[in-house]
């Protein structure tokens, strides 16, 4: 006998990655990366991990940025240590920059997970400099990076 009566798939958005760049009145230049879509639980996700890392590091060196804004407003995430990479493209070994800046906004289907990702690493939202919006995620960047060029050209002098 036929079960008629199958249960709809599931359907989710594929991951999305794309940038752009701004450059802020203060001189930063902020490498945009956003990221769209549906993440994989666990280790079904490494590979979309892997995505958004090399890409942000390929546009990391392609708009010779001095930051990095991760946007996950759009992402669908639940689960996958992986993640955390995106938040060290500045160190990804084609670009070696520990003196930048990152950033990153959240949305409603991102939160939660981030939050534990974070806090599972020993961190809190706060230090990790993640928000709900766009504005107050650029005002960090921009005070972060005024610190840290302020930070080097002292050092210089010194």
């Amino acid at each position: 006998m036929f079960n008629w009566l199958k249960r709809p798939k599931q359907m989710h958005s594929p991951l999305m990655v794309t940038y752009d760049f701004v450059v802020l009145p203060s001189g930063i230049r902020v490498l945009r990366l956003y990221c769209s879509g549906y993440y994989p639980p666990g280790s079904a996700g490494n590979s979309h991990a892997r995505q958004i890392y090399e890409t942000g590091a390929e546009a990391f060196l392609a708009t010779d940025a001095d930051a990095v804004l991760l946007d996950f407003r759009h992402l669908d995430y639940i689960w996958g240590d992986d993640l955390c990479m995106a938040f060290d493209i500045p160190l990804h070994e084609s670009v070696r920059r520990d003196d930048c800046p990152t950033a990153i906004i959240v949305g409603p289907k991102c939160e939660e997970a981030l939050k534990t990702l974070i806090e599972d690493g020993g961190g809190n939202l706060q230090d990790a400099n993640v928000f709900w919006d766009e504005p107050s995620a650029l005002e960090r960047i921009s005070r972060d990076g005024t610190k840290r060029s302020s930070q080097i050209t002292a050092q210089e002098e010194g």
